[in-house]
């Protein structure tokens, strides 16, 4: 078993025939995290801030539903608590 975990994420539109003018980006991520820390700190620190905006921690972070405020995000249309959720 491996000390260290790889979580791998995409975002935008991998489409270059129509390229959205809003958002005109493609994104490759990829973080590795030690598992211990990930273990300790990360899952609990993550479920503690899910919990703390949200009924439940199953809430998926889409930037798509962040940035737009739409979906479990629909509070972030409040200038106020967006701030503090980016925060």
């Amino acid at each position: 078993m491996s000390r260290w975990l790889v979580f791998c994420d995409e975002c935008g539109d991998h489409s270059l025939g129509k390229i959205n003018p809003e958002f005109p980006l493609f994104l490759l991520s990829l973080v590795l995290v030690d598992r211990e820390e990930y273990v300790t700190r990360i899952v609990p620190s993550l479920a503690r801030f899910k919990l703390n905006w949200f009924d439940h921690e199953g809430v998926n972070l889409h930037s798509y539903e962040i940035r737009k405020a739409k979906g479990p995000f629909a509070l972030l249309s409040y200038r106020s608590w967006r701030e503090e959720f980016h925060d």
